[in-house]
């Protein structure tokens, strides 16, 4: 296998893993959190955040990065797939810091349920999980280009 398969390789199965993670959040964790009480769900909302942000943007560039690796290095004539598929997950980057982070901050707030009420906490998590489905969306997507290009 040369390194041009291995960095293919590589980008798939790490867009792989953010894509599953980002699927599961959505359909599992935070369906199953909205059953919790305005305390509890906001604790376990924040303390998973904290968590997948550790990991979530480093997998998203370590991704792409192969992935572009191989537009590069590739002389195939579906190299450009690799560039695509790297580029829709690199959105998910932007979005984040765009469309989410302002209200993140601030459903991470100590006193959020003192400061704006435990309305705005529950409708602030529910909101925060429809704009995650957008990085699922990305994420799903890109790793559909590198299976697609894979099997090209």
């Amino acid at each position: 296998m040369d390194r041009v398969e291995i960095l293919k390789l590589t980008a798939t199965g790490l867009a792989g893993l953010f894509a599953g993670g980002a699927i599961y959040i959505n359909l599992c964790e935070a369906p199953a959190r909205a059953t919790l009480d305005v305390a509890p769900r906001n604790k376990q909302w924040g303390e998973s955040f904290k968590r997948a942000k550790r990991w979530q943007g480093g997998l998203v560039f370590a991704s792409s990065a192969p992935a572009l690796a191989v537009y590069c290095l590739d002389g195939s004539d579906n190299r450009k797939l690799w560039a695509v598929g790297a580029g829709v997950f690199l959105l998910a980057w932007p979005w984040t810091l765009i469309v989410m982070i302002s209200d993140i901050k601030k459903g991470l707030e100590d006193d959020v349920i003192d400061k704006r009420g435990e309305e705005w906490v529950k409708n602030n998590i529910a909101v925060w999980n429809k704009r995650h489905m957008f990085r699922s969306i990305v994420s799903m997507t890109a790793i559909g280009i590198f299976l697609y290009a894979l099997q090209k």
